[in-house]
């Protein structure tokens, strides 16, 4: 019988570290003391050792008792490097590996507590890019080729989620013209995001269901109504699919570097168009199955490749470096009459949605009274609670935030007991999905802590989940851990100039790590980063004086839409 071994690397992809053969049984408890929270499955029988599955180790009960959850699949693998081919040169059609020794729990939040000045930094280490672990041939129309295709788990454990790439759908003419007309592009939006309140840096060359681009027009038109309808509505069983909107998203230096884990709910099926050559840039769009920052794995998508998924698909996108990337999104939904009212009939369509990837993206909208649905708060809250009870995370955080903002109604109408209340029932719900891991809610309940908000007001505990949610690459905590450290923006109003609302008024021993948050933050960034660390560089009191930096900082913040920085 062929040996099924684990390939033990730490979080942030490094090299290989051992090798153990699970065929006799499972790890013990020793064994799991001296490896980090992430592995790699393999089985010798696919490819060498090339069949590659990301896991998570979760807990162990008992000596000999299974210790790894599968968690999603990385794709083709040599040494400790994800490489898109097997040492045959073909294209590899390695698969996960299906065992009872598995655990079907969900893995829990890997540690993060080396992460910072003198321990590892994510923030500037990249994970590789991985292939897709099958792939078959593919014909639209008169266009053939291959398509890759995978699955990821749902958050939770609740089944798996498709997605698909399409290799070189469209020619290399198409995306020269593409390139050139994203390129020549001037008047790009920076328009807060919807997901994450960033600036946005885009534009729509068709929005529902019109064209504003007419050179961009010309471009695409023969590729969506030749290939990517076509291929869409053949593999979603779905004749009548009909673009809803196109947009052109850029990353770059100094802007936007990442969007927050996200799903596209409005849409019934996305289309991300490969721009950039993947070896221009480091990182891109990512998938992440579970509520550690570590799970997420990033397709290597080739310039004219069509990565496709559907709406309850956990995705976001994080670009390392000094390099560009540019982005083309295609959403479409079920019919031309959607995208003429602007609904999302999808959800009724396919009977009582039961997993919480369904479920929640639903009662956003119940939330938000969009895409065809009257705003029910109380309708959005049972959801929710639905989900909260299926182990959501995400669901959880949603109920802190609708007990918030109950909170805070409350306050201003003076009933302060019952806004006690609500303001408690936000933080257990905050710190129950913190806990799991999930990032906006180790945020959310640090900022409870740090303002005594439902909480009894603690500096120590708010600076720890804070540092938390940063280690998992969340920008805007990133910035406010800098600020929990001591590095301060006071008001415009409050002071002669910005330069000097700028301030550092905390321990002298927090000051290093203060500044390599605010740092990272800015690269990524954070207008209200790159601001601050501006007005430091310029001023020179707390950090060294660099005009020439402080100038690109302040720019930056200028072109995120700042105007303190004028």
């Amino acid at each position: 019988m062929d040996a099924t071994f684990v390939a033990l690397h730490n979080s942030a992809f490094r090299p290989l570290l051992g090798l153990v053969d699970l065929s006799s049984g499972a790890l013990s408890e020793a064994d799991v003391a001296r490896w980090p929270q992430t592995a790699i499955l393999a089985d010798a029988r696919h490819c060498g050792k090339h069949a590659a599955v990301a896991l998570h180790r979760s807990s162990v009960p008992a000596p000999g008792a299974a210790i790894v959850a599968a968690a999603l699949v990385l794709g083709a693998m040599s040494g400790h490097r994800h490489r898109p081919h097997c040492r045959d040169g073909r294209r590899c059609r390695c698969r996960a590996i299906a065992s009872d020794s598995i655990a079907a729990t969900a893995p829990v939040l890997a540690s993060t507590a080396d992460v910072g000045p003198g321990g590892r930094d994510p923030w500037r280490e990249p994970p590789e890019r991985c292939a897709l672990p099958d792939t078959r041939s593919c014909t639209v129309g008169k266009w053939e080729g291959v398509e890759q295709f995978g699955s990821v788990p749902q958050l939770g454990g609740q089944g798996t989620r498709d997605f698909y790439l399409v290799e070189s759908f469209a020619t290399r003419e198409e995306m020269q013209e593409i390139m050139s007309c994203v390129k020549e592009r001037l008047d790009w939006e920076s328009e807060l995001d919807t997901v994450d309140a960033m600036p946005t840096f885009e534009y729509y060359p068709f929005r529902q269901g019109h064209w504003s681009d007419t050179r961009m027009r010309s471009a695409l038109e023969g590729l969506l109504e030749e290939r990517v309808l076509p291929y869409i509505r053949e593999r979603y069983h779905c004749p009548s699919a009909s673009l809803f909107e196109v947009l052109v998203r850029r990353y770059l230096p100094g802007e936007r570097r990442s969007l927050e884990m996200h799903w596209d709910g409005h849409a019934m099926v996305t289309g991300v168009l490969g721009l950039c050559d993947p070896d221009s840039f480091q990182g891109g769009i990512y998938l992440q199955p579970d509520t550690s920052f570590s799970s997420r794995t990033f397709p290597r998508i080739e310039p004219g490749d069509l990565l496709v998924h559907s709406y309850d698909l956990l995705h976001g996108v994080h670009v390392w470096g000094s390099s560009e990337r540019y982005s083309l999104i295609f959403w479409v939904k079920d019919s031309p009459q959607s995208v003429l009212d602007g609904t999302a009939p999808w959800y009724d369509a396919q009977g009582e949605p039961e997993t919480a990837d369904e479920l929640i993206p639903l009662a956003h909208h119940y939330e938000t009274g969009r895409y065809g649905r009257s705003k029910d708060e109380q309708e959005a809250r049972r959801i929710y609670e639905r989900c909260a009870d299926m182990g959501s995370p995400i669901a959880m955080n949603n109920l802190g935030l609708l007990c918030q903002r109950k909170a805070l109604e409350r306050r201003k109408a003076g009933a302060e007991e019952e806004a006690e209340v609500d303001a408690r029932e936000a933080v257990e719900y905050w710190r129950r999905a913190a806990e799991m891991g999930f990032v906006l809610s180790q945020r959310n309940l640090a900022e409870a802590c740090a303002e005594g908000l439902g909480v009894a007001k603690n500096v120590g505990e708010a600076r720890a989940w804070m540092r938390r949610a940063a280690s998992q690459l969340d920008v805007k905590a990133a910035y406010r851990l800098s600020e929990f450290l001591g590095l301060r923006f006071a008001a415009a109003s409050s002071a002669a100039t910005p330069l000097d609302a700028v301030a550092f008024a905390g321990d002298a021993s927090d000051l290093e790590e203060a500044a390599w948050w605010l740092e990272r933050s800015a690269e990524a960034g954070s207008r209200d980063a790159q601001l601050t660390l501006g007005g430091l560089l310029a001023e020179g009191d707390v950090l060294p004086r660099d005009v020439v930096a402080a100038e690109s900082w302040l720019q930056s913040a200028v072109q995120g839409g700042s105007s303190v920085a004028l």
